[in-house]
């Protein structure tokens, strides 16, 4: 009896933690996607358009990079810092809103495999579309 009154008491921990968990989780999807409406309301990022108070937002992969240690760069220029290396075949997310106001020169992309945003010149990424 003992145990199986520890063993109620102990499962309804455990389920408390979890509900707990995944609250938190909800939580920073919610906030995470807040601040991307925020930053890149109306941009259009792949080939959906994120929007305000709209329950879906699509943001896809459209492209791939071109060649081994691509460099993430923090601007685009070839002096800027540089955040990551990406490899051939690597997917990632255009920005083509952002990615216009160097004239086409640059991209301004979102590794899938990491979520950073930086700038890579346009020569080593293949559009899919």
């Amino acid at each position: 009896m003992c145990y199986l009154l520890w063993l109620c008491i102990f499962l309804q921990n455990n389920i408390t933690e979890v509900r707990a968990t995944q609250v938190s989780e909800d939580r920073l999807l919610e906030s995470s996607l807040a601040v991307a409406e925020n930053e890149y309301q109306g941009d259009e990022i792949g080939v959906g358009v994120i929007l305000a108070n709209q329950q879906e937002r699509k943001i896809d992969e459209n492209a791939s990079i071109v060649g081994n240690g691509v460099r993430l760069r923090k601007r685009p220029n070839v002096d800027a810092t540089i955040l990551e290396l990406m490899y051939n075949n690597e997917s990632v997310c255009i920005n083509y809103t952002k990615s216009g106001e160097t004239g086409g020169r640059w991209f301004y992309v979102k590794r899938v495999k990491t979520g950073t945003w930086g700038w890579v010149k346009h020569n080593y990424v293949y559009e899919w579309d």
